[in-house]
């Protein structure tokens, strides 16, 4: 494998460390947020002049399904996900096969998934691969030029981005998937 140094560095800079008073959760510091990773999912806030804004201006993120067609590859069972974290990584093992994944970088956390194998029955099913989440947020979406949305306050200042995430299969083949922003009355 080649040596990467820009890769060792986001490693050194923007470690994942265990909550200090609860063992289940995991965070991370970087100059422009803060991102906490639990057993219901990830919590991104901003920061303002190195501080985290305590506005309530945050982005929740919690994995509601992976499907092929209609069939949910994990499960009705919301028991917590396994969370595991290594310097600047998160990951939650939602089945034996399926993992959600989460990088800390300067720019932000990136989003992705390894699928090893789908179960036999999804072979003669048809249908799509779906990644359900739900985000919850005072904040304002937009969908923006580069398949992502972009969220604003209340003033219409830009905050953040939920971008592109990857899929990533057991045969190392990577797919990057664009959200679908699906508003609700809850």
């Amino acid at each position: 494998l080649p040596f990467d140094a820009h890769q060792v560095i986001e490693k050194v800079r923007h470690p994942i460390k265990q909550h200090s008073y609860d063992k289940n959760t995991y965070l991370v510091e970087a100059s422009s947020y803060r991102a906490e990773f639990g057993p219901d999912g990830f919590v991104y806030k901003t920061k303002r002049m190195g501080k985290v804004d305590q506005s309530g201006r945050e982005l929740r993120f919690s994995l509601s399904a992976i499907r092929v067609g209609q069939e949910n590859l994990i499960g009705q069972d919301r028991s917590a996900p396994r969370i595991t974290a290594e310097e600047n990584t998160v990951v939650y093992y939602r089945t034996a096969d399926i993992r959600e994944i989460y990088e800390a970088k300067k720019i932000g956390i990136e989003q992705s998934w390894e699928i090893q194998t789908l179960p036999s029955s999804i072979g003669s099913l048809p249908g799509d691969l779906a990644i359900e989440g739900r985000i919850t947020t005072p904040l304002i979406p937009s969908p923006n030029a580069h398949g992502g949305l972009d969220f604003f306050d209340r003033d219409g200042n830009y905050l953040v981005s939920y971008s592109k995430a990857t899929v990533i299969d057991a045969k190392n083949q990577s797919l990057d998937i664009s959200p679908t922003l699906v508003t609700d009355s809850s």
